[in-house]
């Protein structure tokens, strides 16, 4: 699945630089057009002035959607003209949250990016399990701790996974925010999970049923 996903990711990648800068390049040139068009007063053909008009709004709009997914700003609507605040959200996000290195356990600062992946895995390893914690102590504490999880609700709880609780999670999630592997939104699956739904969730239950590792998808 990951390989397929990372081939869809590339490939998506590729076209959405080409269609932009296509895009750009056609705004541009309706823009030079209007502005051909217009000086030519009195004589000009507004109707086709109007024609040309139209159909640049439509760019426009398409150009504004782009950056607003990119900035994932959910709290403005598009067709406001917002297309440069979402264009700088989108900037100052991509520099405010890119990691260029960490300290490691022996304060030596590392910018190479699988060494860096290995100090936030080892980092959240250790605070999720007990090493060289005093059990005793863990025991007297839990121990005077009222059960508020009654027998039933544990066997709810501990039941295996299915299908259903993995569509459920993927309908909550924000079509533009929480992105996936490779840097795919959630809008992808919601709108292509007939295609890579039942892959994508033999997967998931592969790992939440069957102790599969999720190392092969984190370290994509």
């Amino acid at each position: 699945m990951v390989s397929k996903l990372r081939a869809c990711c590339e490939q998506l990648s590729r076209w959405g630089n080409c269609k932009f800068n296509s895009l750009q390049n056609e705004i541009l040139g309706l823009k030079q057009k209007l502005s051909s068009i217009s000086s030519t007063f009195p004589s000009a053909n507004w109707e086709e002035f109007r024609v040309v008009e139209r159909y640049l709004n439509v760019l426009l709009g398409k150009e504004e959607q782009f950056w607003k997914q990119r900035s994932r700003v959910a709290s403005l609507k598009d067709a406001d003209k917002n297309t440069t605040f979402f264009h700088r959200k989108a900037s100052s996000r991509k520099s405010k949250n890119e990691i260029l290195g960490m300290t490691d356990l022996n304060r030596c600062w590392q910018t190479d990016l699988r060494l860096v992946d290995t100090i936030i895995g080892d980092y959240f390893y250790s605070i999720f399990t007990f090493i060289g914690q005093d059990f005793d102590k863990i025991r007297r504490v839990t121990n005077v701790i009222p059960c508020r999880v009654s027998p039933e609700v544990n066997e709810n709880i501990l039941k295996a996974f299915i299908e259903a609780d993995i569509e459920e999670a993927l309908a909550v999630i924000h079509p533009t925010k929480a992105l996936g592997v490779g840097g795919i939104p959630a809008i992808f699956y919601h709108i292509y999970w007939g295609i890579v739904g039942a892959e994508v969730t033999k997967a998931c239950l592969k790992v939440l049923n069957g102790g599969d590792s999720v190392e092969s998808i984190i370290k994509w």
